[in-house]
């Protein structure tokens, strides 16, 4: 099983040339504009076995020899795997929406550089995306734009970057549904506007969710206001989240490797 895992871990990170660009190499900066080379297989076997040596060398019993505690097994695998899991992801996205929009991987890595000019912080998240959403987002850059535009007269004092690559379903939804709900939800709290509340916990865009949440707030701490409560620490909507209301859901939506 071993030998099997490191041979697709091998063939996945050969550099795949995409219009003079590896494709995982866009998203080595912030605004995906580097040309990191990833390290080579060779020299993470060497440091990582060097690690588990280091690791396992209080583990030896009275005759000198290795223990066989788990962690000197798998030290080094699970290291190297971890240093390979985002760009293998990054890789399997581009295949996928390459696949998806019948275009190039060329293309695909194209329109990721012009997402992540309007993005930068998307290009962190890339490897966590479902790919269906990265899909959608390149399939019209320039929707993607205007989408922003719109999202901004609704949130003006929000880093829109700071939402979106946390939360890109945002983008996806209907401009008019994302009013509505900003209005409902600012009159379940109170509040002139919830703009600081977006930034900080996007998924706050859900007027039932913030109405549940009110509602276990003022069973759990009676005498308090909830609105309060919710508006200083707008994350106790993900209790709500992982209660019966969305049982079995992903929980983040955007993201298939979280």
């Amino acid at each position: 099983m071993f030998c099997l895992s490191l041979s697709n871990k091998m063939a996945f990170t050969s550099e795949c040339n995409c219009g003079g660009l590896p494709i995982g190499s866009i998203f080595a900066s912030k605004r995906g504009l580097g040309n990191v080379k990833l390290p080579s297989p060779t020299s993470n076997f060497a440091k990582t076995t060097r690690m588990t040596q280091i690791s396992a060398e209080g583990s030896r019993n009275k005759d000198g020899l290795l223990g066989d505690a788990p962690w000197n097994l798998f030290f080094d695998l699970r290291e190297r795997e971890t240093e390979w899991s985002e760009g293998n992801q990054e890789r399997l996205v581009v295949a996928f929406a390459a696949e998806e929009l019948e275009i190039s991987p060329a293309e695909v890595t194209r329109r990721l550089q012009e997402l992540t000019v309007l993005l930068p912080d998307i290009s962190l998240r890339l490897h966590k995306l479902r790919p269906s959403i990265v899909a959608t987002l390149i399939r019209d850059t320039k929707d993607v734009a205007r989408r922003l535009v719109r999202l901004k007269a609704t949130f003006p004092k929000a880093n829109l970057d700071t939402v979106v690559s946390a939360e890109p379903q945002i983008l996806l939804r209907d401009p008019s549904e994302v009013e509505r709900e900003a209005a409902e939800v600012a009159d379940l709290l109170g509040v002139q506007e919830i703009d600081s509340l977006v930034e900080q916990y996007p998924r706050i865009l859900d007027a039932g969710a913030v109405e549940e949440a009110l509602s276990m707030l003022r069973a759990v701490m009676p005498g308090k206001d909830p609105r309060a409560t919710l508006v200083a620490s707008p994350s106790f909507i993900s209790r709500v989240e992982r209660g019966g209301r969305r049982l079995g859901d992903n929980p983040d939506p955007g993201s298939d490797y979280s």
